[in-house]
């Protein structure tokens, strides 16, 4: 498979540079290379490659392969996100749950989960009860300091 992805991406196939990507990425008959990772989503993502361009982000959070920017990673999931990539909501959600890139704000975080949980996400329900929990807490301890 590699052999092939290989081929395909000498040629700006964005579909076999994508999965290449993925297998540099994991090491999956390939040598790992995060760095090769980030080169192939990258021309996968100047090709149009939607989940390349998630793919791309991920790396970014993480630091794998690329200098760790939430701000570049909140950029990759919300192109992603405009282009039909779904997945994205809950990468999005995350970030705005916990200021990674964005300021923390979780009634933007409650949106992008509760999209994700209409997509059937079932990681997303979780999230987004865990974040209503928060909520509820700020809620009570905010009061709290009122009276």
């Amino acid at each position: 498979a590699v052999k092939w992805f290989k081929d395909g991406a000498e040629k700006d196939i964005p579909d076999a540079l994508n999965n290449l990507g993925n297998m540099m990425y994991m090491g999956d008959g390939t040598s790992q290379s995060y760095e090769g990772a980030v080169k192939n989503y990258k021309r996968a993502a100047f090709l149009g490659h939607i989940q390349a361009i998630y793919n791309l982000g991920t790396c970014y959070f993480n630091g794998l392969g690329a200098q760790q920017s939430y701000e570049q990673a909140v950029e990759c999931f919300q192109t992603a996100l405009n282009k039909g990539y779904n997945p994205a909501l809950v990468a999005l959600g995350y970030c705005y749950e916990k200021g990674y890139g964005v300021l923390r704000d979780y009634n933007k975080a409650q949106d992008y989960y509760q999209k994700a949980v209409d997509n059937g996400d079932k990681d997303a329900k979780k999230l987004l009860k865990n974040l209503l929990n928060k909520k509820d807490n700020v809620v009570v301890i905010a009061s709290k300091n009122i009276d």
